[in-house]
Parts: C-alpha cells; sequence; structure tokens
C-alpha cells in the first residue's frame, strides 16, 4: 500500500546501480540512477570487480526503492549482510551517491542536508612554529610569505 501511494504521489525510483574502478588506484566510483534522470555518485573504497559483485546483489533490495529514503536504505543494505562482515565500501558509495540525488532534487549542498552550518571559521593548523607574535599582522604576514616561498609550501 504504502509503496503504491508512494508511486502515485511521483517519487523518484531507484532504476539502476553502477560502479566503474578508478585506474591509478584500487577505488571505484559508485553511480546511482532514477527514474527522473537524477544521478548520484559515490566514491567506493574498493576495486571495480568487488563493488560491482555487491551492487549486483543490492540490486534485488534497492531498485525501484525511493533514493531519498536514505537512512532506511543505509539500513537495509548493512542489515543484509553478516552482521560483523558488512561490506562498508560498497555501503558507503552507495549511501554518498543518494545523499548526492539528495542534494541535487532539493537544490541543496550535501552538508545543509546533513547538519546545516556548523561553523564560519576553521582553526587553523600549523605544524611549524609560526610567527612571532599572532597578533602582530606584519609577522604573520612575514610568516605566511615565508612559508609559502618554501620549496614544499
Amino acid at each position: 500500500m504504502a509503496e503504491s501511494l508512494a508511486t502515485e504521489q511521483g517519487r523518484l525510483r531507484i532504476t539502476a546501480l553502477k560502479a566503474v574502478q578508478i585506474k591509478s588506484c584500487h577505488q571505484s566510483l559508485v553511480k546511482v540512477e532514477t527514474d527522473a534522470g537524477i544521478v548520484g555518485y559515490g566514491e567506493a573504497g574498493g576495486p571495480g570487480p568487488m563493488i560491482r559483485g555487491n551492487l549486483r546483489y543490492f540490486e534485488t533490495y534497492l531498485l525501484g526503492k525511493d533514493p531519498l529514503e536514505i537512512d532506511r536504505l543505509f539500513n537495509l543494505m548493512i542489515n543484509l549482510q553478516h552482521p560483523n562482515r558488512p561490506h562498508i565500501p560498497t555501503v558507503s558509495g552507495v549511501d554518498i551517491a543518494l545523499w548526492d540525488i539528495a542534494g541535487k532534487v532539493l537544490d541543496r549542498p550535501v552538508s545543509q542536508l546533513l547538519r546545516g552550518q556548523y561553523r564560519t571559521e576553521i582553526p587553523i593548523y600549523i605544524n611549524t612554529g609560526g610567527p612571532a607574535d599572532w597578533f602582530d599582522k606584519g609577522a604573520c604576514r612575514a610568516w605566511a610569505a615565508e612559508i609559502e616561498a618554501h620549496p614544499s609550501g
């Protein structure tokens, strides 16, 4: 009943799960396609054949589902596997792709969907001594110029 109601309301449906291995490493890019032509991409930390095999396993459970039900689909993927060994790289790739779709559908950055703006500034991490006086703009500029001029930047 709920699924037919969702279809009547015109919700998105997942139509395909795909993956391609990135040439330079053993990472893959997952692509989740929808019936509205909106696609999402997510990085999966595993080689292409492994990720594609896991995606084939997930097809039975994810195709036809609403990609905006992210938490429910995440838990479904986790619970389909042995409790001590869910294939987290594949699950992560799909999860990131679903968030990508949600951001595109709602026309918002994913960071806003997850938690909203958290801060307007970030603390700086320095692994050198820094300027002699942090409150002296001239000393800060001189230190920054010295770091920028260094061969390793």
